[in-house]
Protein backbone atom coordinates (compact mmCIF):
# COMPACT_ATOMS: atom_id res chain seq x y z
CA UNK A 1 0.00 0.00 0.00
CA UNK A 2 1.31 3.33 -0.86
CA UNK A 3 -0.80 6.41 0.39
CA UNK A 4 -3.91 4.40 1.67
CA UNK A 5 -4.00 2.57 -2.10
CA UNK A 6 -3.57 -1.00 -2.73
CA UNK A 7 -2.09 -1.81 -6.11
CA UNK A 8 -2.66 -4.87 -7.92
CA UNK A 9 -0.91 -6.91 -11.31
CA UNK A 10 -2.78 -9.63 -12.84
CA UNK A 11 -0.60 -12.02 -15.30
CA UNK A 12 -2.93 -13.03 -18.09
CA UNK A 13 0.02 -15.14 -19.30
CA UNK A 14 0.08 -17.84 -17.20
CA UNK A 15 -0.42 -21.95 -17.52
CA UNK A 16 -2.41 -24.30 -15.59
CA UNK A 17 0.39 -25.96 -13.42
CA UNK A 18 3.35 -24.17 -14.13
CA UNK A 19 5.35 -22.42 -11.19
CA UNK A 20 5.67 -18.46 -11.15
CA UNK A 21 7.65 -16.43 -8.79
CA UNK A 22 6.72 -12.49 -8.29
CA UNK A 23 9.13 -9.78 -7.30
CA UNK A 24 7.60 -6.70 -5.83
CA UNK A 25 10.33 -3.69 -4.92
CA UNK A 26 8.73 -0.18 -3.76
CA UNK A 27 10.80 2.86 -4.71
CA UNK A 28 9.69 6.43 -3.86
CA UNK A 29 11.54 9.71 -3.65
CA UNK A 30 15.06 7.84 -5.12
CA UNK A 31 14.67 5.00 -1.78
CA UNK A 32 13.75 1.96 -2.34
CA UNK A 33 13.32 -0.98 -0.79
CA UNK A 34 14.32 -4.68 -0.59
CA UNK A 35 12.24 -7.17 -3.03
CA UNK A 36 9.55 -8.97 -1.82
CA UNK A 37 9.55 -12.47 -3.43
CA UNK A 38 5.92 -14.63 -4.08
CA UNK A 39 6.11 -17.81 -5.58
CA UNK A 40 2.90 -19.41 -6.66
CA UNK A 41 1.18 -22.44 -9.16
CA UNK A 42 -1.58 -20.73 -11.18
CA UNK A 43 -4.21 -23.99 -11.23
CA UNK A 44 -7.13 -23.75 -13.20
CA UNK A 45 -10.99 -23.83 -11.25
CA UNK A 46 -12.12 -27.88 -12.65
CA UNK A 47 -15.20 -27.89 -13.78
CA UNK A 48 -17.86 -30.38 -13.01
CA UNK A 49 -19.36 -31.28 -16.50
CA UNK A 50 -22.03 -33.85 -15.25
CA UNK A 51 -23.60 -35.60 -12.37
CA UNK A 52 -25.50 -38.62 -11.84
CA UNK A 53 -27.68 -39.99 -9.36
CA UNK A 54 -27.35 -43.74 -8.85
CA UNK A 55 -29.22 -45.85 -6.64
CA UNK A 56 -25.17 -46.01 -4.12
CA UNK A 57 -25.16 -42.15 -4.50
CA UNK A 58 -24.32 -39.48 -6.68
CA UNK A 59 -21.51 -39.86 -8.84
CA UNK A 60 -19.54 -36.23 -9.77
CA UNK A 61 -17.49 -35.81 -13.00
CA UNK A 62 -15.13 -32.79 -13.50
CA UNK A 63 -12.36 -31.68 -15.88
CA UNK A 64 -8.47 -32.10 -15.31
CA UNK A 65 -6.74 -29.10 -14.25
CA UNK A 66 -3.26 -29.30 -15.61
CA UNK A 67 -0.59 -29.56 -12.47
CA UNK A 68 -2.98 -30.43 -9.98
CA UNK A 69 -1.85 -33.56 -7.73
CA UNK A 70 -5.15 -33.71 -6.03
CA UNK A 71 -9.36 -32.97 -6.21
CA UNK A 72 -11.46 -31.77 -3.03
CA UNK A 73 -14.76 -32.46 -3.21
CA UNK A 74 -17.33 -30.17 -1.82
CA UNK A 75 -21.38 -30.23 -1.32
CA UNK A 76 -23.78 -28.27 0.21
CA UNK A 77 -27.80 -28.07 0.30
CA UNK A 78 -30.41 -25.42 -1.04
CA UNK A 79 -30.11 -22.62 1.42
CA UNK A 80 -26.98 -23.45 2.89
CA UNK A 81 -23.92 -20.70 3.24
CA UNK A 82 -21.46 -23.50 4.05
CA UNK A 83 -19.98 -25.89 2.01
CA UNK A 84 -18.99 -29.02 3.29
CA UNK A 85 -15.67 -31.26 2.68
CA UNK A 86 -16.40 -35.00 1.35
CA UNK A 87 -12.81 -36.33 0.21
CA UNK A 88 -10.37 -36.16 -2.20
CA UNK A 89 -9.37 -37.66 -4.93
CA UNK A 90 -5.08 -37.82 -5.81
CA UNK A 91 -3.90 -37.83 -9.08
CA UNK A 92 -5.81 -36.67 -12.08
CA UNK A 93 -6.20 -39.82 -14.07
CA UNK A 94 -9.12 -40.33 -12.00
CA UNK A 95 -11.67 -37.52 -12.73
CA UNK A 96 -15.00 -38.57 -10.58
CA UNK A 97 -16.23 -38.63 -6.99
CA UNK A 98 -18.86 -40.79 -5.29
CA UNK A 99 -20.83 -39.11 -2.92
CA UNK A 100 -22.42 -42.72 -1.18
CA UNK A 101 -24.26 -40.10 1.82
CA UNK A 102 -26.58 -38.23 -0.80
CA UNK A 103 -30.21 -38.72 0.75
CA UNK A 104 -32.94 -39.20 -1.63
CA UNK A 105 -35.19 -36.87 -2.80
CA UNK A 106 -32.43 -34.08 -1.57
CA UNK A 107 -30.92 -31.29 -4.02
CA UNK A 108 -27.27 -30.77 -3.60
CA UNK A 109 -24.74 -28.41 -5.20
CA UNK A 110 -21.49 -29.70 -5.92
CA UNK A 111 -18.17 -28.04 -6.45
CA UNK A 112 -14.42 -29.19 -6.69
CA UNK A 113 -11.17 -27.77 -6.09
CA UNK A 114 -7.80 -28.76 -7.44
CA UNK A 115 -4.46 -28.61 -5.38
CA UNK A 116 -0.92 -29.05 -5.58
CA UNK A 117 0.72 -28.95 -1.99
CA UNK A 118 -0.31 -25.76 -0.76
CA UNK A 119 -1.40 -24.43 -3.44
CA UNK A 120 -5.08 -24.37 -4.69
CA UNK A 121 -7.66 -23.88 -7.56
CA UNK A 122 -10.14 -21.16 -7.30
CA UNK A 123 -13.46 -22.87 -6.83
CA UNK A 124 -17.37 -22.43 -7.34
CA UNK A 125 -18.24 -20.87 -4.54
CA UNK A 126 -21.10 -19.45 -4.99
CA UNK A 127 -23.97 -21.82 -6.58
CA UNK A 128 -22.35 -24.97 -7.15
CA UNK A 129 -23.58 -27.89 -9.87
CA UNK A 130 -27.41 -28.82 -9.08
CA UNK A 131 -28.45 -32.11 -8.88
CA UNK A 132 -31.46 -33.85 -6.99
CA UNK A 133 -30.98 -37.56 -5.50
CA UNK A 134 -33.68 -39.44 -7.01
CA UNK A 135 -32.66 -42.85 -5.68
Amino acid sequence: KLNNQTFTYTDGNVKSGVKYSYAVKAISSGVSSGYYTQKTIYLKKPLISSATSTRTGITVNYSKSAGASKYRIYRKVSGADEWTYLGSVKGDSTLSYKDETAEKGVTYYYTVRAFKGSYKSAYDNKVGYKIKDQY
